[in-house]
Formats: structure tokens, sequence, C-alpha cells
């Protein structure tokens, strides 16, 4: 049985979100997407959002209390907070581990933290979760054994996205990556061995005007080499550049310079289509718009 703790509550910090960053990231793109294609379908996915990502801090105190064996007067608060915001949760019917390398951590503490999500929501049937979603580096990747990802599988986990970016390895040098292309590749069939979905990223624009030509040819090739299919996804992202990015001078010792405008809308949509052409059937190719992803 948890301790009860007495004390004062503050309710600010249970209930509402302490990164401030955060709410520009949320409500930027739902704003001007309600602006520029407003729909009641749109509005209640909106609405959806604002659920989730209200209820990840009253949760994150409520599970956090819970592992300690404590249960503190915030307890209480964040627990009525999440069955308030849960009006939002209950429309969606997936999980997504929010941390950008959620999968890295020892296979011990990642079986405990799936556990307890197990704990707190309901898998299959009618109502319950569809299943678990989650990003891992490509080192990260490297590291889990098939045996890792078979207990993820059981877990609920229906699949991994990998920030492949570029398939030629010297625009992964140019973008100053961990791994290779090649371990992308066995970490991707390794993960579909054990019954995991995978979602691969491109970025349109990698690597500037030299490697254009080299940066289409082998990410495509890649693609191709992790025998994608049904319930697998790749994502074209155009790459955003500032103008003092440590990723502008690594242009410049490649002796790149960076696509602009029809140059990288041209290489999207030749990533775009060439990935529909290599994957197998079943597999989905999309693009994945991302302001902030910025080098």
């Amino acid at each position: 049985m948890a301790e009860m703790t007495t004390g004062s509550v503050r309710l600010r910090p249970i209930a509402l979100p302490v990164e401030h960053g955060g709410w520009g990231f949320l409500g930027a793109p739902i704003v001007l997407g309600l602006w520029v294609a407003p729909s009641v379908a749109g509005f209640w996915l909106s609405l959806a959002a604002l659920g989730v990502f209200l209820t990840r801090q009253p949760l994150k105190l409520a599970l956090g209390d819970r592992q300690r064996g404590k249960r503190y007067p915030r307890t209480v608060w964040a627990e009525r907070f999440v069955v308030l915001y849960g009006a939002g949760i209950t429309m969606r019917k997936s999980i997504f581990l929010g941390d950008a390398n959620a999968l890295i951590i020892p296979q011990s503490r990642l079986r405990e933290l799936l556990a307890i999500v197990h704990d707190e929501f309901v898998f299959g049937g009618r109502n319950g979760m569809k299943g678990i979603y989650a990003f891992i580096d490509i080192f990260g990747a490297e590291r889990k054994t098939f045996d890792d990802y078979r207990d993820m599988r059981d877990a609920q986990v229906k699949r991994v996205y990998l920030g492949l970016e570029s398939g030629d390895e010297e625009v992964f040098r140019c973008l100053n990556k961990p791994g290779s292309p090649a371990a992308c590749i066995e970490a991707v069939r390794m993960i579909k061995s054990a019954g995991i979905n995978a979602g691969i990223i491109l970025l349109a624009g990698a690597g500037g005007t030299r490697l254009d030509s080299a940066h289409v040819t082998h990410s495509l090739a890649a693609l191709a080499a992790m025998n994608l299919g049904a319930g697998d996804l790749v994502y074209v992202s155009p790459l955003i550049v500032s103008s003092d990015s440590p990723y502008m001078q690594s242009l410049r010792d490649f002796q790149s310079e960076p696509l602009q405008g029809p140059a990288i809308h041209q290489q999207l949509e030749h990533l775009k289509s060439g990935a529909k052409a290599v994957c197998g059937s079943g597999a989905k190719v999309a693009l994945y718009h991302l302001e902030e992803f910025i080098y």
C-alpha cells in the first residue's frame, strides 16, 4: 500500500506543463491548420491533441509517485486532472512515447515502464488501445537484441521510428550522425523480424547541392534493402537550416551548399515517388513537415 504524505498543494505545476516552449510547439500547427483548412474533424483532432498534451504532466507525477510507493496530496490532484483531461485521450487509440529516443534505456527499465503503461491503459478489444509507438536512434537500435524487440512486441509496441535521414555515407558524415546507413538497415531488419513495424524518416535537402544525386540514389537503395511492407511508413521531411547552424559550416567543409526553394521541393518529390516504387506492397509514404527539425 502506498504511504500517504500530507502537505500543501500548488495546482498549477500539477495541472499545466512546465515546459513553456511546449505551448508554442502545440499551438502553432493547430492554429495554422484550423485557419488554413477549418473542419469539424480538425477541431476534434485538435481537442484530442490538447487533451493528450495536458495529460502528460499530471500523469507523469501520478506514475512517479506510484513507483516510489508514495501517495502525496498532489497525487490525488494529479489523478483528478488525468480524469479531467481524459476526454481527449479517449479519442486516441494509440500511445506514443514522447521522448525523442524513448527506447534506448536499458531493457529491464524499459520493461518496467511498459508494464506501468499496461497497468494504466487497456489494450485490445473494441475500446482499448491499439498499440504503442516510439522513436529510437540508430546507435540505440544497434544495441538492442532480437529478444529485446520480441519483448517490445509482446508489450504491444507496434511500430518503431528511426531517423535514417540519408542512405549515403558522405551525407551521414556531413550531418554528423552516429551510426551508418548499413547499421540502420540491419536494425530495421531485426525490428521487423521480431514482428514490429518500422517508420523511417528521410531528410530532403540533406547534403546540399553537391550530394543531391547521391543522397537520393543511396537513400532509395537503403529503403529497398529494408524490405518494408504492410504496416511500415516512410516519412520525407524537408530539412530546415538556420544561417548560424553548425551544419552550414559542415556543408562548406564538404564543398556543398544548401538546396533552396524549387530544388529542395524537387528532391522531396523524387524521394517520395522513389520510396513508393522501392517499398513493398502496403508500405505508406508521406510528407513529414516538421518546421522545428532544424540542423
